[in-house]
């Protein structure tokens, strides 16, 4: 979607790192895993984001997602798909709530997670440029919400 002065904005949802892979059912068919593995997926996924970033031809992308892939930190953020994370910032895209903020965005609080999962940041606005402005700080929800 093309925001004038702003850029393309460009939502998604990358696939996430469980265990283990699961089966897609949906009344009346199963239908196996078509990955080796969620890493595999992913990929996939990234690359198709990339191609698709590409073949449109926008200038200045902006992505915002749930990439279920972030970096560790010192402060006890957990690492999930860190070479993605590398990946993305080897690309040109950079998140700047990572250095300027960096909490969690997925919460070992988060009543999504049921506790079992440790706090990371999966949830990105990409940018390629370093101009930035916070519209929103505030956690209102159950992620994302931080990064606005």
């Amino acid at each position: 979607m093309k925001v004038g002065g702003v850029g393309d904005l460009v939502c998604t949802h990358l696939s996430s790192q469980l265990a283990p892979p699961p089966l897609y059912v949906g009344p009346p068919v199963v239908v196996p895993f078509l990955y080796s593995s969620y890493a595999e997926q992913h990929s996939n996924e990234l690359m198709t984001l990339f191609d698709v970033i590409k073949k449109s031809g926008m200038q200045t992308p902006i992505l915002l997602g749930d990439f279920n892939h972030g970096p560790a930190r010192t402060d006890g953020v957990v690492a999930e798909f860190p070479f993605y994370y590398g990946l993305m910032n080897a690309r040109g895209f950079v998140t700047p709530y990572v250095l300027t903020d960096g909490r969690c965005t997925f919460c070992i609080d988060n009543p999504l997670t049921g506790g079992l999962f440790p706090d990371t940041i999966i949830d990105h606005i990409y940018i390629t440029t370093d101009t930035t402005k916070r519209v929103i700080c505030a956690r209102v929800g159950l992620s994302f919400s931080y990064l606005l």
